[in-house]
């Protein structure tokens, strides 16, 4: 297989990172790529991916970015209390002069406090509920609606963050500003149920994918700006979409039969999984595995996809 005819589709980044290899999967192709790094990626946990670099921390202190393919490393203004965010993301390639780094953590109370670098700064921008605590002085945010950020990225769209929280609310945090607003609109009706839920740009449009206990079921929803209203999607027609925990992202579809597709952390006997809007089922590209269900299947954790 030539691995530069892929370079330019998604891949799954995993590795043990107990070691200088990382694995990089391109699910249309099935094909592990093995990357040695120079550097030892013991004890490091990958938090995001944009642009072919990621986002890496190791301890609670250290935070850096990495590109994989030159060993080229960014190190991020130390923050001393760590980097314990539930949910992070950076804005654009770290060499570029507007690249910000967000960050969102939850209080016991499920109070949010939000975190900012511009630029790879010396200070960190603070914002929360009150002027005051354990991070020192920062700004004040005025919406005190109770949040709990889920494990999937913020996305940057028309100039804000977004974020999902736990229950399916949504939050935009507007940096110009300095607000913070939840949206207690929801792509479900009854939202007890699910065990995942992520944002996602596709097509100039903010996407929401909520995925059901064993992926029983998967609900698109696209959001109506206008109204601040989730709207069912039924076809993503020649995109594609690449959902984790880490880095969720969209693709337009180059290899037929590739389209309306979503591409998700799961394999089966080795071959990647994707779920189908038209069958509305589970398929790897052999044929071997068509399930209403991913139950039979392995999940790779510590992974992210990342244009290559």
């Amino acid at each position: 297989m030539d691995y530069l005819m892929m370079t330019s589709s998604p891949c799954l980044i995993f590795s043990a990172m107990n070691n200088c290899n990382i694995n990089l999967f391109y699910p249309m192709y099935n094909f592990t790529y093995t990357l040695k790094l120079k550097e030892e990626l013991y004890g490091v946990e990958i938090c995001f991916a944009k642009d072919g670099w990621l986002l890496l921390v190791r301890g609670d202190h250290n935070m850096f970015f990495l590109n994989p393919f030159t060993s080229a490393r960014i190190e991020i203004t130390y923050f001393p209390l760590g980097f314990n965010f539930d949910a992070v993301c950076f804005t654009s390639t770290p060499t570029s002069s507007d690249c910000t780094v967000f960050g969102i953590v939850s209080s016991e109370d499920y109070e949010v406090t939000i975190f900012i670098n511009r630029c790879r700064e010396e200070t960190w921008e603070i914002y929360s509920l009150e002027n005051k605590t354990r991070w020192g002085v920062y700004n004040c945010l005025c919406n005190s609606v109770s949040f709990i950020p889920s494990q999937s990225n913020p996305v940057l769209y028309g100039g804000l963050f977004y974020c999902f929280d736990e229950e399916g609310k949504l939050g935009s945090f507007d940096l110009e500003r300095g607000s913070w607003n939840v949206f207690r609109t929801s792509c479900r009706h009854d939202m007890s149920e699910y065990d995942q839920n992520f944002l996602v740009e596709c097509d100039g449009n903010l996407l929401s994918v909520f995925i059901g206990p064993y992926g029983r079921w998967i609900r698109v929803c696209r959001l109506d700006q206008s109204k601040m209203l989730w709207k069912d999607v039924n076809s993503l027609g020649d995109w594609m979409l690449f959902l984790s925990e880490k880095t969720s992202l969209s693709a337009k579809a180059t290899v037929r039969g590739t389209g309306n597709k979503i591409y998700i952390q799961r394999f089966y006997a080795n071959l990647g999984v994707f779920y189908s809007l038209a069958t509305q089922k589970y398929h790897t590209f052999d044929g071997g595995y068509c399930l209403e269900n991913y139950y039979d299947t392995t999940e790779e954790v510590q992974c992210t996809w990342m244009m290559t």
